[in-house]
């Protein structure tokens, strides 16, 4: 189905800049019991940085299968404008690590790209001159920045 929608592109004469990535968003949404813990947690070890508690969005996420979900969390006074603090911890034998920590839209895409078996994330950044997407990949430990591009979403593959 992939090829044949890209052989109708060309046929018409038309080519796409960007690439298309299948994907999945994901919305925050105001913590459940279970992530309000975690978050009182990372408050007090120093690894979230929030004065209020109550204007926290979070969101869980599986990005690995098989593997309990991460927490994502976006404190919103440490929001600019329509950009925001994420941070990411996962789930460990010992207690949360924070896995993921990036300053930009208010918004995660899971992407059907795997490293490791971990799914690469994505988080769009609203600047000046327009949106640009940064992607994150699993390295083995956490997840890290791997490029800032342009990005188009076909979220219905």
């Amino acid at each position: 189905m992939k090829n044949s929608r890209f052989a109708l592109l060309g046929l018409l004469g038309l080519f796409v800049s960007t690439p298309v990535l299948a994907c999945q968003g994901f919305a925050f949404s105001d913590p459940n019991p279970k992530a309000i813990a975690v978050i009182e947690e990372m408050k007090r070890i120093g690894a979230l940085e929030t004065q209020d508690t109550v204007r926290v969005k979070s969101l869980w996420l599986s990005v690995k299968e098989g593997q309990p979900d991460f927490l994502f969390v976006m404190p919103l006074d440490q929001c600019k404008g329509d950009n925001c603090m994420i941070s990411g911890f996962q789930p460990t034998k010992k207690g949360w690590f924070k896995a993921y920590d990036a300053f930009g839209g208010n918004e995660i895409r899971r992407l059907h790209i795997r490293n490791d078996g971990y799914a690469d994330l994505v988080q769009k950044e609203n600047g000046s001159v327009g949106t640009v997407s940064k992607t994150f990949t699993w390295t083995g430990l956490r997840y890290e920045q791997a490029d800032t591009t342009p990005v188009s979403y076909n979220v219905n593959e």
